[in-house]
């Protein structure tokens, strides 16, 4: 299924953005709805790195597992998340430009049954898409604050 991207754009240069995006530790200081991530183990930051995340959204408890795919310090992150409604996968592209840093960031269902596809084409607009830029903004005053 093709990748719903959502941009926003921040003005800080791009290795000031990339810690809060390329760290999935940092994600909860932007993310929209009260969420837990712990590493599952210790180290630095690479791809295959693995992590689980604890998130109430919208009143439902949603616990996952994410591994990094793509790492790339200061323009390109990407992971993988699994939890009990499938398997996502979410990047985030980092342009500098002048004056700051336009942040791209894809999310794309991956699984493969017409049941999700179809939830997905129900819920992106109505709950991924506003929580998404809604995210975005928090991510913008976060750096932007930093």
């Amino acid at each position: 299924m093709s990748a719903t991207t959502f941009s926003i754009f921040i003005e800080a240069p791009p290795e000031q953005v990339f810690p809060f995006v390329g760290d999935l530790l940092r994600h909860p200081e932007w993310a929209t709805d009260k969420m837990k991530m712990e590493a599952i183990l210790s180290g630095s930051i690479s791809v295959g790195s693995q992590y689980g995340s604890t998130t109430n959204f919208k009143g439902m408890v949603v616990i996952a597992e994410l591994q990094v795919v793509e790492y790339q310090p200061p323009t390109r992150f990407a992971f993988k998340v699994d939890d009990r409604t499938g398997r996502y996968a979410h990047e985030f592209v980092l342009h500098s430009q002048q004056g700051g840093t336009l942040v791209e960031r894809s999310i794309s269902n991956e699984n493969t049954d017409i049941i999700s596809k179809i939830l997905t084409i129900i819920l992106m607009p109505i709950l991924i898409v506003p929580e998404s830029n809604k995210a975005l903004r928090l991510l913008k005053a976060k750096v932007e604050q930093a």
